[in-house]
């Protein structure tokens, strides 16, 4: 009897200790994607374009960098697996693969281009 209840114990006991590391482990994976993504944006992304608003689009100057840079760095082995560009209206004005153009967009871009964060 004490061997049971002692048992059951243990085993919720792990359950929770078990999704509590899995949360835990899901918010620092989207902290570090985050980190990677704003590195990436300032040291690479931005110096290639002038200044201007995304929704005036892109010269093509501006496109010939882009695809040179997904060139390196967008791939499976690589770690970044799309690079996406967003005016403030969340509307996509560059794709390293041609999609998202015609998409309305998500929730997570809007909020991002007002500047707040998407709960995690």
């Amino acid at each position: 009897m004490y061997a049971t209840v002692s048992l059951v114990a243990v085993v919720v006991l792990g359950v929770l200790l078990a999704v509590s590391y899995r949360v835990e482990a899901r918010r620092r994976g989207v902290a570090e994607g985050r980190s990677e993504a704003q590195l990436l944006a300032s040291t690479a992304v931005e110096p290639l374009l002038e200044g201007r608003p995304l929704t005036d689009g892109l010269t093509s100057a501006e496109k010939t960098g882009l695809k040179n840079l997904t060139k390196e760095v967008v791939g499976p082995t690589d770690g970044v697996l799309r690079l996406r560009l967003r005016g403030l209206t969340g509307q996509v004005v560059y794709s390293d693969d041609g999609s998202g153009f015609g998409d309305r967009p998500e929730d997570e871009a809007l909020a991002a281009a007002a500047g707040s964060r998407w709960p995690d």
